[in-house]
């Protein structure tokens, strides 16, 4: 967006904005737990993710001129994903800048160029980002809590190898299972269908009950897990998977419990979890939907198939647009 009468500009960050995201460094307000929790912010990354050949990461400078306040916000993006996530705003004052919405809409259109349909945050509700993203056209589509776990505090019997990375084969009963227990909702803003996924699948019985995509970083490991409510002795299953995910007990284990998840809460209570804050799963999209029934897509054929006026005369075509045999 170009400055026109205009005092607002928003353009990619570049060698010269590195001051700007330097003196700002402290001062991040998150939206991606996956980011927040494992990596946190990095100068370097947040610059040369915007010149990866992949395109996976956009990250926007917007000046004001009336007050002359910088915000810079980012967006990243994996290739063949339905969404995207917004990964970070700076700095946190900035939540209450007027030209905050003029920010998010452009990292929105962003993400729509590189293939995103969606782009999703992440926020404590309490947060005073809650109604900025609303007023950007974000809404909310579930709510979650985040646990705490220290690795090296992680003690108790449990069985061995019970978690095992997936499978081709079991891809499907991995999709089944989230397609059971998440909401419409949520299979629409966080789509398995096109997500590489490489995570750890727990079965009972010789069936797919739970699955696990683990995000490690230096500073933790985050996860959300899908677990069916019919798997016994669920903390040691946790326990189990816990250990798998960081046997050195070095890095603290983060996970996001959903809503519709409400039966793992006490097990990882059970272990001596910390519970964090709640937060509301938030999603702007940027395609909308629209259904078209079976007479409307008749009628469109039956149109393809009407004359052609030429003058006077009709001439009559086929549907590949070749003149009828006289």
């Amino acid at each position: 967006m170009e400055e026109g009468e205009g005092t607002i500009r928003i353009r990619p960050v570049t060698w010269y904005d590195l001051w700007v995201m330097h003196r700002y460094r402290g001062q991040v307000q998150y939206f991606d737990n996956s980011l927040a929790l494992t990596r946190g912010y990095s100068l370097r990354r947040a610059f040369f993710g915007s010149l990866s050949p992949s395109r996976v990461s956009y990250t926007a400078l917007c000046r004001s001129r009336q007050d002359n306040q910088f915000l810079i916000g980012q967006v990243n993006y994996c290739l063949n994903e339905h969404s995207a996530r917004l990964g970070f705003v700076l700095p946190e004052r900035s939540l209450e800048s007027p030209v905050l919405g003029a920010l998010l809409e452009d990292l929105a259109w962003q993400a729509a160029d590189r293939g995103a349909l969606h782009l999703l945050a992440e926020v404590d509700e309490r947060s005073r980002a809650v109604d900025p993203l609303r007023w950007a056209g974000f809404t909310i589509y579930a709510w979650q809590k985040l646990f705490k776990l220290n690795g090296a505090s992680l003690t108790g019997e449990c069985p061995e190898d019970c978690w095992q990375p997936l499978s081709p084969v079991q891809k499907f009963a991995v999709r089944s299972l989230y397609q059971t227990l998440a909401p419409p909702l949520v299979q629409g803003a966080e789509s398995l269908n096109g997500q590489v996924m490489k995570g750890l699948v727990y079965c009972q019985d010789g069936e797919v009950m739970g699955y696990a995509e683990g995000h490690a970083g230096p500073r933790g490991i985050y996860l959300t897990p899908i677990i069916h409510p019919n798997v016994a002795h669920l903390d040691r299953v946790l326990l189990s998977l816990l250990r798998s995910l960081a046997p050195s007990g070095r890095r603290p284990v983060y996970l996001g419990v959903r809503s519709y998840q409400s039966w793992v809460q006490p097990a990882l209570e059970a272990l001596g979890a910390q519970p964090g804050p709640q937060q509301a799963l938030m999603i702007k999209h940027m395609v909308q939907t629209q259904r078209v029934g079976l007479q409307s897509v008749r009628s469109a054929a039956l149109e393809r198939a009407q004359p052609i006026m030429a003058g006077p005369k009709a001439e009559p075509i086929q549907t590949d647009g070749g003149p009828l045999p006289g």
